[in-house]
């Protein structure tokens, strides 16, 4: 799942990786929330239930991804960022 800890982790991971100090652009495809068109859209109902999904519990609110990705923006770390397929 797609949440501080983990973002963190794997930007450091691809900072040394690449022997940089800092990336041009991070882009997340599809972070792990459960949103109607997590389905793949199959139906646009929100179904409440699906809550309660162990997959779902402990994912990261939009906030938290984008107070992350900000963090790391002023750290130097990160020069830009970007979501698709989140609704």
């Amino acid at each position: 799942n797609v949440n501080a800890r983990n973002i963190r982790r794997d930007i450091e991971g691809s900072l040394k990786r690449l022997g940089t100090d800092y990336l041009d652009s991070y882009l997340l495809h599809w972070p792990a929330r459960y949103t109607p068109q997590a389905n793949w859209g199959q139906s646009l109902q929100y179904r409440h239930e699906v809550e309660g999904v162990s997959s779902f519990q402990n994912a990261a609110s939009f906030e938290e991804i984008a107070a992350t990705m900000g963090a790391l923006i002023k750290e130097g770390k990160l020069r830009s960022y970007g979501m698709c397929n989140d609704n």
